[in-house]
């Protein structure tokens, strides 16, 4: 008897001992962007936004030209990527915005720098061609649409091309950030009007 006496004494001595486990520590909220800021032209687009974090989050945006549209996550709910909708800037200026990710006590900050509209060129070729070759633009970034003139419309490609039907046509080539053009075939073409808006 007073051996089993000694062995419950001795498993209440060990399970009296024995401390209990703490509790882990939260891990802390943490966010990080795959870029902190973005260089844009100045034309309307979406800006693609990736992100991890090990919280929820939310974005404070501080201009209004930028608006969140639906994005992705993972399952695990650790990389993220947001759409923000960026509108064209207009303006003469460049301009700058700030996207805050808030998750939990985390928060990044991300720079939007969106550049000025660029000068607008104008041109207008009325001419008798079958077939027009649009010219070729000089400038850093040239972007802008052309107006056959015979109702067909599309956005400036290099070496955008149309065949006519008829004989007389009005074609406009509306462009932006352009510094220059040259005109490789200039047979048929009756006049030429140049506009530049600065």
């Amino acid at each position: 008897m007073k051996k089993y006496l000694y062995i419950i004494s001795a498993l209440l001595l060990v399970v009296g001992c024995h401390k209990p486990v703490p509790a882990p520590e939260p891990e802390p909220d943490r966010v990080e962007s795959a870029k902190k800021s973005f260089e844009l032209s100045y034309e309307a687009q979406t800006l693609e936004l990736k992100f991890d974090t090990n919280a929820e989050y939310s974005f404070d945006i501080s201009a209004e030209w930028i608006k969140p549209e639906e994005g992705s996550r993972s399952k695990g709910m650790k990389s993220y990527t947001a759409r923000f909708a960026v509108e064209e800037n207009t303006t003469k200026e460049e301009r700058v915005a700030y996207i805050l990710i808030l998750a939990g006590e985390a928060q990044q900050i991300v720079t939007v720098v969106q550049g000025a509209m660029p000068e607008r060129m104008t041109l207008q070729l009325d001419h008798t061609n079958t077939k027009l070759v649009s010219p070729t633009w000089r400038g850093k970034v040239v972007t802008g649409n052309i107006s056959w003139g015979d109702g067909a419309e599309q956005s400036y490609a290099e070496g955008a091309t149309h065949s006519f039907s008829g004989s007389e046509h009005k074609t406009l080539f509306d462009m932006r950030g352009a510094t220059g053009f040259k005109i490789e075939q200039i047979d048929n073409i009756e006049n030429i009007e140049i506009g530049v808006e600065l």
